[in-house]
């Protein structure tokens, strides 16, 4: 993640895909193709949150970047997917700097958010004791005066502080 997290403050390409149904043999075949990362889609894809993880363990076992794109910015959505492995979400219909805070708060292990520890894929500790994983997101949001979608970091946030 801290890889391409540096090529996109680069302004680097990054290349990537959206994946709408759950198959992991797809999933395999196209994080094996060279893209730099794949986005789960749970907003508009056939994809349950039962099937997520699967498609995470095997998006991520390929050396791929697994995204996930939620239904909303529920907080149990957020928390389920990042202790899936998600590695990042992207969250629709985000109006205002004060739910981006929350989303970032259900996103980021204290001090840095709320985001409760449990028994998942996800976990794991540095030398330290704090959680060694970090996770970005981004927002997606209808302008209000627009006809297109944007994408939008209301707040400062760098994801890989702990």
């Amino acid at each position: 993640m801290k890889a391409l997290k540096e090529r996109i403050r680069n302004r680097e390409v990054t290349i990537g895909s959206w994946i709408t149904f759950s198959n992991s043999a797809v999933a395999e075949i196209m994080a094996r193709s060279g893209f730099d990362w794949l986005t789960v889609d749970l907003e508009h894809g056939a994809i349950g949150i039962e099937g997520v993880q699967h498609l995470i363990q095997v998006i991520d076992l390929c050396g791929c970047v697994p995204l996930v794109r939620l239904p909303g910015h529920d907080p149990i959505f957020v928390k389920r997917v990042m202790d899936a492995g998600a590695r990042g979400v992207i969250i629709p219909l985000v109006s205002s700097p004060q739910e981006a805070i929350q989303i970032k708060n259900n996103v980021k292990y204290p001090p840095s958010g709320k985001r409760g520890m449990g028994l998942a894929r996800a976990q794991g500790y540095d030398e330290f004791g704090r959680p060694s994983i970090s996770r970005p997101f981004c927002s997606k949001a209808r302008a209000r005066f627009r006809n297109s979608f944007e994408l939008i970091m209301p707040i400062p946030y760098d994801p890989f502080d702990h």
